[in-house]
């Protein structure tokens, strides 16, 4: 069973709103991680409506401690166009969140590619990311952050197909041999 988006949302509701008072909202043109300040709920926001932009903004969210929850878009800058320096800073940063995405998307069936993220180089070697992505999913899969587990329990549940313990085996695998 697959998942639509009202529905990821949901789940994420159900797992997560009351204690960290913050939503999954799709819908915008960038993605955008609102902190709950006061009164007013946090809001994780993602690209128009694309599954993967949801799940790739949750991965964050899953990573980041108490004190970058408390702040908009974690307390980190975009930038957009990067030089090739820039790119391999990204990248460095950017694996981890990426492999929890890519175990997110194992967790409901659905194919994952990698992302550069970078418009500038569109010819560009994704290799030696996917295996820093892969090197990451692994140390994942060895202990999952708190609410990376839940969610992925809780994604596990709800698409009905049981494929976690596949996509164990499938990260253990390596992106090479599967996108998916």
């Amino acid at each position: 069973m697959s998942l639509s988006l009202a529905q990821l949302s949901q789940l994420f509701a159900q797992a997560f709103a009351a204690q960290y008072r913050t939503l999954l909202v799709g819908g915008f043109s960038e993605p955008f991680y609102l902190a709950p300040k006061g009164e007013a709920w946090g809001e994780i926001r993602y690209r128009d409506d694309y599954f993967s932009s949801a799940l790739h903004e949750l991965a964050h969210w899953c990573l980041v401690g108490p004190g970058r929850l408390a702040q908009d878009d974690y307390g980190y800058w975009y930038q957009g166009e990067r030089d090739l320096a820039a790119q391999q800073r990204f990248e460095q940063f950017e694996a981890r969140p990426q492999a929890l995405e890519w175990l997110l998307h194992l967790a409901c069936g659905l194919e994952f590619r990698p992302s550069a993220d970078n418009l500038s180089y569109p010819d560009y070697d994704l290799g030696p990311f996917s295996r820093r992505i892969e090197q990451q999913a692994q140390l994942l899969l060895e202990r999952l952050p708190p609410r990376a587990a839940i969610l992925i329990s809780k994604l596990d549940q709800a698409c009905q197909n049981s494929l976690w313990p596949v996509a164990q085996q499938r990260v253990q695998a390596g992106l090479s041999h599967c996108l998916c």
